[in-house]
This record gives C-alpha cells, structure tokens and sequence, in this order.
C-alpha cells in the first residue's frame, strides 16, 4: 500500500521504482532507507523490478518487505527495459511522479520527495553524494561532449564546490524524478541501450520537447558507485561502447560522426581486449 502523510502536496503520487539484479543486500539496504520518506508529505509506493536475477534475491527481499510489490522479470532487460517496467505500472494505475532509483543508493534526506516536487519541473534530481578513494564527492549531473559522444558528470570534491554549478545538460539517472506526462509525450527510455547513455538520451529527449530539467543542491542521496555495473567485468566495456555507438547517431551532428566513431572504434578494440 502507498506510505500517506498528511498535507500531500498537491495530490502527488509518486512511484519509487528501484531496479535489482543480483544485488538483495544493497536492494534491501536501500528499502531499508527508503522508510524514512513516510515523514514527508508525499503519497507514494515503492514498486521493484527484479531483473532476471539468477541468486536469491526475490526471497531476500520478500523476507523482509512480505507485502512489496515485486515484478519478476523473466531476463536481464538491461537498466532501462527493467525500469520501464515499474514506469509502465505508474502510467496504467495514473501516478504523478516515477522516482527512479538505483538499488546501491541511500536516502539521507527524508524531505527528499518533497523538495524535489516543489520546485514543480518536469525532471528533477538531488546532488549525488559518493565516495572515492576515501574521498567523497558530489555530482550535480553531467555534460555532453557534441564531438566525441562523451558524457562527463560535474563532480566536485566537498570541499572544492563552486558557489555556481553550471547548468547540466542531463540529470543522472542514480535519482531522477520524471513527471509522467514527460512520459506520455516522448516515451519511456530507449530500451536500446542495455547500459549506459539511456539516461542522457532521455534528458536530451525531454528538453528537445520542451520540458525542464532542475538539479536541486537542496537535498542530496548517498551513492555506493556502480554495485551492480562491476558484475559485468569486461562485457562493460562492451555495452559501453554500444551505447556511445548508438547515442552518437541520434544525438550528433553528422559533422561530429568521425571523430565520435574513430573514438567509438578505441572503445571497441579495449572490450576486445
């Protein structure tokens, strides 16, 4: 059932789709932190994908959270197919909001919800904290590079953050909260790409229709990097070359496309590796 609080802001229903594969103890760890939005003032309901996992994730999680609402999927659709299945679900049953979340982040805000609604944009997202190299960072989305293809998030050391961050031209999709008419215009995330790029594809889409993206330095969630990415040991490399393939021909001038593909061909050689 959704968590209810009173004084619901504007009626906003938001579904918090969290994304799993083979991952229970970072799955249950960001539930675990979840819990602590209830004291907002926003209705929501958390909905997880299990994404083909072959441990015992489901179990894992149904141990702990016996009520959730879980969808098994039948295979690995890639990070973007699996999200679009809890987006499908928000569309159907008329929620306002889809947050999507990764499985290998914490809430630390419990107003998170709340703030990210109130500056009433169509895809918001709080700062990311992480942690690297014992020391820990803050990103603020990222930019792209129009001649190779490349994305490049806006991090900063805490104590080097400028008192102006430029304006991204995506918001991670680590935390990204989409209004879902954003949805019913452009679609969901392209499918195509299995990993990497489908959440720049999906801001650049957005805003290429209008619609507004807002990163807030007003709230922030704790990301634990890539829990689930480092599983995939040097296919990586691969899908990332994949996606910067297909991301630099829909996204690119075509004056762009041989500079953007000689690096694509780099990317390619070092998954052959």
């Amino acid at each position: 059932m959704p968590k209810k609080a009173k004084g619901i802001l504007h009626n906003q229903r938001v579904a918090i789709v969290v994304l799993n594969y083979n991952n229970p103890i970072a799955t249950v760890r960001c539930l675990n932190s979840i819990k602590s939005l209830s004291h907002g003032k926003t209705e929501y309901e958390i909905v997880v994908i299990d994404n083909g996992s072959s441990d015992d994730t489901v179990r894992q999680i149904h141990l702990n959270y016996p009520s959730l609402r879980l969808i098994e999927a039948e295979q690995n659709l890639g990070y973007a197919g699996g999200n679009n299945l809890g987006m499908k679900i928000a569309l159907k049953e008329n929620f306002s909001h889809v947050l999507i979340l990764n499985n290998d982040t914490q809430v630390i805000d419990d107003l998170m919800l709340d703030k990210l609604l109130k500056g009433n944009t169509d895809l918001a997202a709080p700062s990311i904290k992480f942690q690297h190299h014992n020391q820990t960072f803050i990103d603020f989305g990222g930019q792209v590079d129009y001649l190779l293809g490349r994305n490049t998030h806006l991090e900063f050391s805490v104590d080097s953050v400028p008192k102006v961050v430029v304006q991204p031209d995506y918001l991670s999709g680590t935390c990204l909260l989409v209004n879902c008419q954003v949805f019913r215009k452009i679609g969901l995330l392209d499918d195509h790409y299995f990993l990497y790029y489908e959440d720049v594809d999906f801001c650049l889409r957005a805003v290429k229709a209008g619609f507004k993206l807002s990163l807030s330095q007003k709230t922030t969630i704790f990301h634990e990097l890539s829990s689930s990415a480092n599983k995939l040991g040097k296919n990586k490399i691969k899908i990332l070359s994949d996606s910067h393939r297909r991301f630099v021909l829909h996204h690119l001038s075509p004056l762009s496309w041989l500079p953007a593909l000689a690096f694509n061909l780099y990317l390619s050689r070092q998954a052959s590796k």
